[in-house]
C-alpha cells in the first residue's frame, strides 16, 4: 500500500506543474495550444473579434457601465455568506429598456473574472452579463459544493438579485458556463423556472461516471481537480473522503449517493417539461467529462431544439480561445445561440421548426461533419426521438483470433475458429498509451497525432490484434464497442484496451480507448465483458491496419493493486470475442 501510494502522490505533485505551465503558455498569448479555428469546417460562423473599449453607439452596438464589487448574500440552512459577482449593464437608448441576460458560472479553479472578455462582447450587444464564483472560490464565501443543492440555491439567489438590481427583461435569461460552470448551467435550466435557455461547455454531465465509471479510478483529473480546489479555494472535507474512496475502491455506495443530486443527467426530465433549448459542446479527448457522457445527455432531451459540438481536445480546450477573447468556433457558436434565443435574431444556428444538432470534429483532419435532424431521426411506432447513433449508421465487425507469435492476435472478418488462450502479465509501462495526460489531446486537437512504435507493445504485457491492410477507407464515426473473454488470476484486475491505426511502418497512432477495473472478482473464472470505447471520428487510411491492444494500466487511471497478476484472453469456435467499429 506504501508504494501505491507513493505513486499517487507523484502524480498528484507533477499534474498541477503540467497544469500550470499550459495556463502560462495560454496566457502568453500563444494561441496555438488554443485550437486553429481557421482550420474548422461547419454550417454556422460569426466573427467577433477586433473587441475594443471604445464604442460608437450609433453603429448597433452598446456602450456599458461596469461593477465589479458586488456581493450577493445568500442563506442557506441559517448560514448567510457572500457571492462575489461583477456585472455589465448596457446603457440604455431609450428610456426603459430592458436588456436580456447572460448569466456566467465560473469553472473550477477560477473565478468571476473568467469570462470577462466574452462578458464585454455581449453587453455590446445589448446584454445586462453577470459572472459570478460559486461558494468557495474567488472571495465567495463558504466551501466548494461541486454543483449540489446548496450551489442551485445560491444561483436563485443570483436570479432574485438581478431582478431587483438590473433592467432586465426577466422573459430573456441565460446561462453558461464551462467545467463546473457548464454542468451548473444545465443544473440550473433543470432547477430554475425563470431560464429560458443554457449553453454549457465541457460540462459535467454525470458526477458519479465521471470519477467512477467501469470501476475505475480517474486519477490523473482527480489529483488535479482536488489539488487546484485546495490551492484556489475552499474545499470541502467530503470530497476529500469521494478521493480516497474512488482510488482506493471502497465506499462506493456513499460516493454514488454524495454525487447523484450533482448530476444534470438526473434532472433532465425538468428540462425537457419546461422544454428549454439547450446548447453543448463536449471534447472527446476529456478523460474526466467523456463526451459519451454529452451524447447520452443530448438523446435524453426531448426539448425542441438542442445542439451537441463534438471538438478534438481535452477538458475546456476547444472553447479555451473564446474565454480568452480569440476567435473561437464554440464561442461563435454559443453567440449565435443566445442572439438567436434571448434575442429573437435569424442567426442560422437553428430553424422555427424543431431542430435536433449534432457536429463532430474528425480527428487529425481539418472537417466537422454536421447532422441534421433528419438523419438523427428514429421512428417507434408513434415515438420520434432525435438520437445518436443516426439511422444510416452500420457496424463494421472484427472477431479476435490467436496468431502465429506471442500475443499478437488477429483481427478477421471470419469467425474464430481456432481454440487458445492467450496470457498477459501486469505491468506499468508499455507502448501502449493514451499519451501524455491532458497534453497529448491538446496536440491532436492541433493535428499533431500521438504514435508509438508497433514494437513498444511488449508481447508479455501487452495483447495485440491486428487486422490486414485495409482494402478501403474506413470512417469511425461514434462509439466502437468490443466484447471479450477473459479472466484474471486474482481478485483485483484491470484491463485497458486502444485502437491504433498502423501505418506500413508500424507506426500506432492512438485514436481511442477504454477501460475496466475488478476490485473482487473470481479468480479464473472466465467473464464475458462488453465495452464500449470513447466517443470519436477517426478516419483509417486505405493500406493502413486497424490494432487492438489491451494492456492492464494507463497513466490517466488508478490502478487497484500494486502486485502483479495474470490476465488470460479466451479464443473458441463458440463465444466469440469482437470488436464493433461504427462506420459511415
Amino acid at each position: 500500500m506504501g508504494s501505491m501510494k507513493t505513486n499517487f502522490m507523484s502524480v498528484f505533485l507533477v499534474m498541477p506543474i503540467i497544469f500550470c505551465l499550459l495556463l502560462t503558455a495560454c496566457d502568453s498569448g500563444d494561441t496555438s495550444l488554443l485550437g486553429d479555428d481557421s482550420k474548422q469546417i461547419t454550417n454556422v460562423g460569426s466573427d467577433l473579434s477586433g473587441d475594443s473599449d471604445s464604442v460608437d453607439a450609433g453603429d448597433g452596438t452598446y456602450d456599458y457601465s461596469y461593477n465589479d464589487s458586488i456581493l450577493i448574500p445568500s442563506t442557506v440552512d441559517n448560514e448567510t455568506i457572500n457571492i462575489a459577482a461583477n456585472i455589465f449593464i448596457p446603457v440604455e437608448k431609450k428610456d426603459g429598456e430592458i436588456f436580456p441576460v447572460i448569466i456566467f458560472i465560473n469553472s473550477w479553479a477560477l473565478e468571476e473574472h473568467e469570462y470577462i472578455m466574452q462578458a464585454k462582447k455581449f453587453a455590446k450587444k445589448g446584454y445586462v452579463v453577470l459572472s459570478y464564483s460559486c461558494r468557495g472560490w474567488g472571495v465567495s464565501g463558504g466551501k466548494i459544493q461541486m454543483g449540489g443543492d446548496i450551489d442551485w440555491m445560491d444561483f436563485s439567489t443570483i436570479v432574485d438579485w438581478l431582478g431587483e438590481n438590473a433592467p432586465i427583461d426577466e422573459q430573456n435569461i441565460g446561462v453558461c458556463g464551462s467545467s463546473l460552470g457548464g454542468g451548473g448551467s444545465l443544473q440550473a435550466i433543470a432547477h430554475d423556472e425563470r431560464i429560458k435557455t443554457a449553453a454549457a461547455t465541457s460540462p459535467y454531465i454525470d458526477q458519479f461516471k465521471s470519477m467512477y465509471s467501469q470501476e475505475t479510478p480517474r486519477l490523473v483529473w482527480a489529483s488535479l481537480l482536488i489539488f487546484s480546489g485546495a490551492l484556489m479555494g475552499r474545499i470541502s472535507p467530503w470530497m476529500l473522503d469521494l478521493y480516497e474512496y474512488t482510488l482506493t475502491g471502497t465506499n462506493i455506495d456513499t460516493v454514488y449517493e454524495l454525487t447523484w443530486d450533482q448530476g444534470p443527467i438526473n434532472y433532465i426530465d425538468e428540462v425537457n417539461k419546461r422544454n428549454c433549448p439547450v446548447y453543448v459542446s463536449s471534447n472527446m479527448g476529456d478523460y474526466v467529462f467523456f463526451s459519451n457522457f454529452a451524447v447520452e445527455y443530448f438523446n435524453n432531451l426531448s426539448v425542441d431544439h438542442k445542439f451537441l459540438d463534438l471538438n478534438q481536445g481535452t477538458h475546456v480546450s476547444a472553447e479555451m480561445g473564446g474565454i480568452l477573447g480569440y476567435k473561437n468556433y464554440v464561442f461563435d457558436n454559443i453567440h449565435l445561440w443566445f442572439d438567436h434565443f434571448l434575442k429573437g435574431e435569424d442567426t442560422g444556428i437553428t430553424g422555427t421548426d424543431r431542430t435536433a444538432t449534432i457536429t463532430m470534429e474528425v480527428k487529425l483532419t481539418n472537417e466537422r461533419i454536421v447532422y441534421e435532424k433528419e438523419s438523427l431521426k428514429h421512428v417507434d411506432g408513434d415515438a420520434v426521438t432525435y438520437q445518436w447513433p443516426p439511422k444510416n449508421e452500420r457496424k463494421k465487425v472484427f472477431y479476435c483470433a490467436p496468431g502465429e507469435e506471442e500475443n499478437r492476435g488477429v483481427l478477421s472478418m471470419e469467425k474464430n475458429t481456432e481454440e487458445q488462450i492467450s496470457s498477459i502479465i501486469s505491468f506499468f509501462l508499455t507502448g501502449t498509451t493514451t499519451g501524455i495526460p491532458i497534453v497529448s489531446p491538446i496536440l491532436e486537437e492541433n493535428g499533431t497525432p500521438f504514435t508509438v512504435p508497433l514494437w513498444s507493445m511488449i508481447p508479455a504485457k501487452s495483447m495485440v490484434y491486428l487486422t490486414e491492410e485495409l482494402e478501403s477507407p474506413l470512417y469511425m464515426r461514434g462509439v466502437p464497442s468490443v466484447n471479450l473473454r477473459m479472466a484474471l488470476s486474482g481478485k483485483r484486475g484491470q484491463v485497458v484496451l486502444y485502437l491504433f491505426d498502423v501505418d506500413e511502418n508500424n507506426n500506432a497512432t492512438f485514436i481511442t480507448h477504454t477501460f475496466k477495473t475488478w476490485w473482487n472478482a473470481v479468480e479464473g473464472e472466465i467473464m464475458d465483458v462488453p465495452l464500449d470505447f470513447v466517443f470519436n471520428a477517426y478516419d483509417f487510411e486505405a493500406g493502413h491496419r486497424l490494432a487492438l491492444a489491451i494492456d492492464t494500466s494507463d497513466t490517466e487511471y488508478g490502478v487497484p493493486t500494486i502486485y502483479q497478476y495474470k490476465v488470460s484472453f479466451v479464443h473458441d469456435d463458440v463465444d466469440q470475442m469482437e470488436l464493433s467499429i461504427p462506420v459511415e
